[in-house]
């Protein structure tokens, strides 16, 4: 489920040209790689800001656009996952 959520905030991300990966960028490995992350992230207001500094320091990440905020409001959106 975890899964699933991840990859569908990245896809969004990548769609809406919030995030631009490397060449051999692959959101399935972001993806695991922020799971792996999981345990150590802070839930709450200051999720966005943790999910952002994961994205940004990734090595398939080239650039990422979206605020800590829009990230938040992202992974919270309910609509998004319909």
């Amino acid at each position: 489920m975890l899964m699933k959520i991840i990859l569908t905030a990245l896809n969004y991300l990548l769609e809406n040209k919030r995030i631009i990966l490397t060449e051999d960028g692959d959101l399935q490995q972001i993806a695991t790689d922020i799971l792996k992350k999981m345990p150590d992230a802070t839930f709450g207001s200051h999720f966005g800001s943790w999910l952002g500094r994961i994205l940004i320091e990734h090595d398939m990440v080239e650039e990422l656009f979206a605020s800590d905020k829009e990230l938040k409001n992202v992974l919270q959106d309910m609509d998004f996952y319909k």
